[in-house]
């Protein structure tokens, strides 16, 4: 891991380390929001790797005045009538 960890110290990266308490699980692993200053948002993957499946998902919200491109991914693209939005009571808002 250290020529990964490497690479995000060179370019100034600041880490996080979040430990769960004793006699918890991935269960009990809560979203956290984090904020920076950025012209363009990024999500740091290459640690995740070194435990990752060999296809794994990993899901983002990034809430912005604008739809959100991936430069260096592939932008999964659904039509808008595919999409049906749920209520946070579970009740469906699709027509």
């Amino acid at each position: 891991m250290e020529p990964l960890i490497d690479l995000y110290v060179q370019v100034q990266f600041v880490f996080l380390e979040i430990r769960l308490l004793p006699d918890s699980n991935s269960q009990d692993v809560q979203p956290i929001k984090l904020t920076y200053p950025s012209e363009r948002p990024m999500i740091p993957l290459r640690l995740t790797a070194v435990a990752a499946n060999q296809d794994m998902a990993v899901m983002i919200w990034i809430y912005a005045d604008q739809q959100a491109r991936p430069v260096n991914y592939a932008e999964l693209a659904i039509p808008y009538q595919d999409l049906t939005f749920f209520g946070f009571g579970g009740g469906s808002t699709a027509r």
